[in-house]
């Protein structure tokens, strides 16, 4: 039999050598996934925010450096040399701006009194009012944050017996989560530190032992995507106040992150983060599975002069969001 004699015997290519696995189409794959990851990334770092949807997105940053880490292992397998490395950087500094959530910061000489704070924002009318109170009777809480708290939630933490443990209230139940309540140990005093037309949240004095008082304000806001707009849900943290004379906190659905600007720029005020403040910066306080990440979107915040002590979410029966706990010490 003849060869053709035109035949190049170099031209041809053996399996599994010279070629890439998947060709130009998955290499363009790779290419619009690192590029994508790379905008979200300057978009975090930048503080734009753009629309909605860029900052909806932003409370998943937490998640985004195990993203681009598992891409960029998967391009390095596929021999994506370029696309490996730019998945790599992306990991790198996200996981770099995530790492102080996670190691306790110094706290302020404070050595005033010591005050436990428990909040936990309600699920309509399903969460368990018996579990909820053995959880501020164990803890030896001094104030119980509740937004969205609803008139059957608050009968049924009334059936549950709250008044023996928290005698005194500031409760404005509402339908549909929109209300709000603030239980304590000690007297409370109501007092108006912003608009109420704006979020419609209660704020107490929380009368303490010797002369230093402090102020509390219940926060029950809604999610950048909840609020339609921009602008709408920036009115909602412009309204949260600064520290004052008294000692602040801020307690209860922030439905926001550390990832988000907003957010940022009201701990830009002179609050501090509890869960960030002991190194629970990522532990998350809602999930609602299969739709919702895990995120920390529930804070408790404290005026920076107050020193953070402790820090720590429970689960709740019946309840998509944790339970936060925070011990503080006044100035």
């Amino acid at each position: 039999m003849l060869l053709p004699a035109e035949l190049d015997v170099e031209e041809l290519e053996e399996p599994g050598r010279g070629g890439r696995f998947g060709g130009r189409r998955l290499s363009v794959v790779l290419l619009i996934l690192v590029v994508l990851l790379a905008a979200f990334t300057v978009a975090r770092l930048s503080g734009v925010e753009g629309n909605v949807l860029l900052v909806t997105a932003l409370a998943a940053t937490p998640f985004v450096p195990l993203a681009a880490g598992a891409l960029a292992l998967v391009s390095l397998i596929l021999r994506r040399r370029l696309v490996a490395i730019a998945a790599a950087v992306v990991a790198v500094v996200l996981g770099a701006l995530l790492l102080p959530r996670m190691s306790a910061a110094d706290q302020p000489a404070a050595d005033g009194p010591r005050l436990r704070v428990l909040t936990v924002p309600l699920d309509g009318d399903v969460a368990d009012a018996k579990a909820l109170l053995n959880l501020v009777s164990r803890n030896k809480i001094d104030v119980l944050v509740l937004p969205a708290l609803s008139p059957p939630s608050a009968s049924s933490l009334d059936y549950a017996g709250l008044a023996e443990l928290l005698p005194y209230r500031v409760f404005d139940p509402r339908p549909d989560g929109a209300g709000a309540g603030v239980a304590a140990r000690v007297p409370l005093r109501k007092v108006v530190l912003q608009d109420p037309e704006v979020t419609g949240q209660p704020a107490v004095v929380v009368d303490l032992a010797g002369e230093q008082d402090a102020e509390l304000l219940v926060v029950n806001a809604d999610s950048a995507a909840e609020a339609g707009n921009l602008p709408a849900w920036h009115r909602i943290f412009d309204a949260l106040p600064a520290p004052g004379a008294r000692p602040r906190i801020l307690a209860g659905a922030f439905n926001a992150t550390v990832d988000q600007p907003a957010f940022r720029g009201l701990l830009d005020r002179g609050y501090h983060d509890a869960a960030d403040q002991t190194g629970n910066g990522l532990a998350a306080t809602w999930s609602s599975v299969p739709f919702g990440l895990p995120v920390a979107r529930d804070h408790v915040l404290a005026d920076a002069r107050c020193a953070i002590t402790a820090y720590g979410t429970v689960e709740v029966p019946n309840n998509n969001h944790r339970a936060l706990l925070a011990a503080l010490t006044l100035p």
